[in-house]
């Protein structure tokens, strides 16, 4: 075998070898950018996707010749402590659920003079916004009551055991700003009406 071709065999297998070692250079680079990539997808999905079931409770309320609860919360409620911009809150609760413990109260609550069950037959709160203020958080949305909208604050604490947590609130709304009238079969309600709830949430 003369130089020549010596040579040229020495050069194909050298640049072979070239080759296969760049097309593994770059199939190694691809593996580790799609490891990568599933990686975040895996951590962007640990941190979003906090949805919490809502175990029964009651929602509270009492102002001025006046007092009871609604039984129960229902919608949807997302929320991560680490994540607050993944959070969300739709919930709503059934007028007619109303307790006073007073018969003819809770059937003119559930009239036309107040929250006009049968037309309006939920209250209903979505969110739009959540900030941590020192250890506790307030969430802004709308609260939906009758044909009125309003864009209220709600101040909440969590607290997260494992699976398990309990959101605590109280906050008040002014009757007025939802065309509720004041007048309980001759009792003057006040305007103030506050509102105290402690929901137990279970992890999905």
């Amino acid at each position: 075998m003369d130089l020549s071709k010596i040579i040229t065999f020495i050069y194909s297998e050298q640049f072979g070898w070239f080759c296969l070692i760049n097309r593994m250079k770059k199939a190694t680079k691809r593996v580790f950018q799609l490891l990568l990539l599933g990686c975040f997808f895996l951590a962007t999905a640990a941190i979003t996707s906090k949805e919490w079931k809502i175990n029964p409770a009651r929602v509270q309320f009492e102002g001025t010749a006046v007092e009871g609860y609604f039984e129960g919360v229902m919608g949807k409620l997302q929320f991560n402590e680490a994540q607050l911009s993944a959070s969300s809150f739709d919930l709503y609760l059934e007028v007619a659920s109303i307790s006073t413990g007073n018969e003819l109260k809770d059937e003119h609550a559930r009239g036309s003079n107040w929250f006009n069950a049968k037309k309006y037959p939920r209250i209903r709160f979505k969110s739009s916004s959540f900030e941590k203020v020192g250890s506790s958080y307030v969430v802004e949305g709308k609260m939906h009551i009758k044909d009125v909208v309003k864009t209220v604050r709600i101040p909440f604490s969590f607290i997260q055991n494992k699976d398990e947590a309990l959101l605590q609130s109280s906050f008040s709304l002014n009757r007025k700003d939802f065309n509720i009238q004041g007048n309980a079969i001759g009792f003057l309600v006040g305007d103030e009406i506050r509102i105290q709830l402690a929901l137990p949430l279970k992890e999905l």
